[in-house]
């Protein structure tokens, strides 16, 4: 990008000002990159392998975008990533057919413009060690050929095959664009001294990232001369058992090799540059064996086993290459700790003396879909394996199974492992509820009963408690997620704040809720707004005159709520006495008790007094002056009944028998027994 800027137009200051908006706006747009990781992917053919996009500089969401350079299809899936930053481009069995150039776009929420980045991925195939015949029947002093084949290789034009006799290279030759198989002849004449001798085909893979231990494989075989004239010795024929150019075997097992040579009467047999015990036998004039071992396996058996024959001056041999493996026991799991909701763990699967270690493959499964995996490396000795996933768990994640796979593919042979484990997930308590049955707002005398439930893991106790006048009471406390409480016949007293609290070790939560007891005599749904009291009246029965004696029932009549506190006094003496229901009765009244009384009715709201008179007769009837005058002394009180007035909706006094009929519950108490 240029920008032409015509310096006599502008001051110093203008100048300097344009050139620092072009510095920070090529900061800014330089620093919005798309990285693509593994930057020179070279994937080896039949593996599963993948690419990560990732972007660094986006808060919101980004939209991924994946595609060719070329006009082919990507032989990939893309794989859902936990991260919103990253996505993953999966290509489940790698094949030559994918090799391109890839390009991953990302595009951040709330911009206009996507930033992309590309990178070329390249294959190889290079499974197999070289493959070389001919050697066995050499004639001396003829043209003889021997051949090395390599198969299943790619790209075959990057491959390079030598012959070497000791450290000289006798013979070159170079692999060709589009072949599958490279085969290589070397032709010479033999001498009778080259027996024994030995000679290497190596092929090299020549490509640019390809590891060391990846890029080179050679064959090392033995040269058998025959003499020219021994063409017309006896036919002589050489066999093994098992009779197989292949064997698997596992360290530690049991082994035993057969040689078989027919159609000579004195062969010698030997087993070549072996240390295991050798036992040669004649089975009739035809036919001897020479049986090497049993004995068993170890890692230094990982070779081929050659046994030679000779037959006066006739020399044959046969050979077989045991493939030694060490795969003892199950894949193992390791955590961390303990999987904490939203906190990040580490599972890790360890398999342990594993050999060959570069055959091996180790994934973490969730069900059949593979979550993570790797290959091993080359290694001459015993190694473990291991692989380790980070975890960050929901509670949705509670009892998901993952399983370890460890898998030994060696020749035609698939052996599988596997172990599992379980999330247990540990989160603090969350959705704690409080359920009131049959409902919140309740009448005097109904039953409820109060539930709290919660979850966490691991599970912790529940405690219900009340709050009634800012004191907390304790009513029932359980282990495990749940309690509950019972309450039959209600009454107001058991109003309050109901407060449900759930703990486990990582932390608690609360709930609460509000339950309210009414008087069974307020029934009214025509106020449902708040109210200072109101309405306030007063009713004396029988009458508000009464002789001496008798017992009078006060009963006061108001609106309210919150509901109020009802108070009785004796204006001449300024003591109040309080009722729950807003009833007084008083008993055994005298000619002193006579005057003006007043009700006072109080909430958070206001208060409202109504004022009333009763009137005592005194009795004429002189025989009972004396008893009377000793009542008259003691008489100096009224008895009220004072429970706590209950909470609900409205306070109204409703009628008159039910005045009465609360009266009567009270009893009756001498007039000592309190003083107004």
């Amino acid at each position: 990008m240029f920008l032409l800027v015509d310096l006599r137009n502008f001051s110093m200051a203008s100048v300097l000002c344009v050139l620092l908006q072009l510095i920070l706006c090529y900061t800014a747009v330089s620093s919005q990159k798309v990285e693509l990781s593994p930057k020179k992917p070279l994937f080896r053919v039949g593996d599963r392998q993948k690419l990560t996009c990732q972007v660094n500089w986006c808060s919101g969401t980004v939209t991924f975008t994946w595609g060719n350079v070329e006009d082919k299809p990507l032989y990939a899936e893309v794989q859902p990533f936990p991260n919103e930053s990253k996505s993953t481009l999966v290509f489940k069995s790698v094949q030559e057919r994918i090799e391109n150039t890839i390009v991953c776009k990302a595009k951040c929420e709330g911009q206009r413009m996507s930033t992309q980045a590309t990178v070329k991925v390249r294959v190889y195939s290079f499974p197999n060690d070289p493959v070389v015949s001919g050697h066995d029947s050499l004639v001396s002093g003829k043209e003889n050929t021997l051949t090395c084949k390599i198969s299943d290789v790619y790209p075959a034009e990057h491959m390079k095959v030598e012959w070497l006799r000791g450290e000289k290279v006798v013979h070159t030759q170079d692999g060709e664009y589009g072949i599958k198989s490279i085969q290589s002849d070397y032709t010479f004449k033999p001498q009778p001294d080259d027996t024994g001798e030995s000679i290497i085909c190596r092929a090299t893979l020549n490509l640019d990232d390809l590891p060391p231990e990846e890029r080179t494989r050679e064959t090392t075989v033995s040269m058998t001369v025959l003499p020219y004239f021994s063409l017309l010795a006896p036919s002589l024929l050489v066999s093994l058992q098992p009779d197989l150019s292949f064997i698997p075997v596992e360290r530690g097992s049991s082994m035993t090799l057969f040689c078989n040579s027919s159609g000579c009467p004195q062969p010698h047999i030997n087993w070549k540059n072996v240390r295991h015990q050798q036992n040669w036998r004649r089975i009739d004039n035809e036919e001897s064996v020479n049986q090497l071992g049993p004995w068993t396996v170890d890692l230094e058996d990982n070779r081929t086993f050659i046994c030679e024959v000779q037959c006066d001056s006739v020399v044959k041999s046969k050979r077989t290459e045991l493939k030694v493996f060490s795969f003892p026991s199950d894949p193992t799991i390791e955590i961390s700790g303990p999987f904490l909701e939203g906190n990040v763990n580490n599972l890790t699967c360890i398999v342990h003396d594993i050999f060959p270690v570069d055959c091996f493959h180790i994934q973490w499964l969730h069900g059949e879909r593979e979550l993570q995996s790797v290959h091993g490396n080359f290694s001459n000795k015993l190694q473990n394996l291991s692989l380790t996933i980070p975890i960050k768990p929901k509670d949705s994640d509670q009892n998901k199974t993952l399983t370890c796979e460890v898998s030994l593919k060696i020749g035609d042979r698939l052996v599988q492992k596997r172990a599992s484990t379980t999330l247990e997930v540990h989160y603090s308590p969350k959705h704690t509820t409080i359920d009131v049955r049959p409902q919140k707002q309740l009448n005097e005398g109904e039953n409820v009963t109060i539930s709290c439930q919660t979850n966490s893991a691991p599970e912790g106790h529940v405690t219900l408690s009340r709050v009634w006048n800012g004191e907390k009471t304790k009513l029932v406390s359980s282990n495990g997620t749940q309690t509950s409480f019972g309450v039959y016949f209600t009454n107001l007293s058991h109003s309050g704040i109901y407060v449900c609290e759930a703990v486990n070790r990582y932390g608690s939560q609360t709930e609460e809720v509000q339950i309210t007891v009414q008087a069974s005599f307020v029934i009214s749904s025509c106020f449902s707004t708040i109210a200072p009291p109101r309405n306030v009246s007063v009713r004396v029965y029988p009458s508000n005159e009464v002789q001496e004696g008798e017992t009078v029932t006060v009963c006061c009549q108001l609106v309210s709520f919150p509901p109020s506190k009802i108070a009785l006094r004796k204006l001449d003496n300024g003591k109040d006495i309080y009722s729950s229901d807003g009833t007084f009765l008083l008993v055994n009244l005298t000619a002193n008790n006579s005057g003006v009384y007043q009700v006072t009715a109080t909430n958070a709201l206001g208060f409202q007094n109504k004022n009333f008179t009763i009137n005592v007769i005194s009795k004429k009837n002189p025989s009972t002056d004396d008893t009377g005058s000793s009542v008259l002394k003691r008489m100096n009180s009224i008895d009220f009944i004072i429970p706590v007035i209950g909470v609900g909706v409205l306070a109204t006094i409703i009628s008159t028998l039910d005045c009465m009929r609360r009266a009567k519950r009270k009893g009756l108490y001498e007039m000592t027994k309190g003083i107004p």
